[in-house]
């Protein structure tokens, strides 16, 4: 980095190779361990999340005896329904919607999250948890709908990005006042 970038910034006084080269002591800075997180929440819910243009992350919870509730009402033995996440395309009604068009499914039994892939970069998808008997679906949670990155670079251009030499000038003369012309406040609300 340029010896501008460290004068404009540095506050220290400290030389700016000082800075890089001092090594923490053991546990310097660190707050003290907090408690452990809880195992489950206790929540019925289910998340995508999107990785990359290809690949989705899954992760869920199911408590409160749900799934033994939906098989007690409609009658179907507990050893014969398969927990299974599926992925669909198609923007329909995400919440219990059957349609869309189904892109992967997966018996995930014992699992609380799984890897999907096989969706298109830049569609929007969204996920059903759910019990799967012979060919019959029974959805218990859906996630919300979930846009793809497009794999590709933008075709949006802006102009109005400043460059680190006006950066550096406007600190210089400290004007503070936005990040790029019009943009957003730099260093809180004015």
């Amino acid at each position: 980095m340029s010896s501008e970038y460290h004068k404009a910034f540095n506050t220290s006084g400290a030389d700016a190779r000082e800075i890089h080269l001092r090594e923490p002591g053991p546990g310097a800075g660190l707050p003290p361990p907090g408690p452990d997180l809880p195992s489950s929440y206790g929540q019925d819910r289910l998340i995508l999340l999107a990785r990359d243009p290809h690949t989705l992350f899954a992760t869920w919870e199911l408590s409160g005896g749900k799934r033994e509730q939906v098989l007690a009402q409609s009658g179907i033995p507990p050893e014969s329904a398969r927990l299974t996440l599926r992925l669909l395309k198609g923007w329909g009604d995400p919440r219990f919607d059957a349609h869309g068009v189904i892109v992967a499914e997966h018996c995930v039994e014992g699992s609380h999250s799984w890897y999907l892939h096989g969706a298109e970069p830049g569609s929007v998808v969204h996920a059903q948890l759910g019990l799967k008997v012979g060919e019959l679906f029974i959805p218990l949670l859906a996630s919300d709908p979930v846009p793809l990155p497009r794999g590709k670079e933008s075709d949006v251009i802006d102009a109005e990005w400043m460059t680190i030499e006006e950066v550096l000038e406007r600190s210089r003369r400290g004007l503070h006042a936005d990040s790029s012309p019009g943009i957003m406040p730099f260093g809180g609300i004015h």
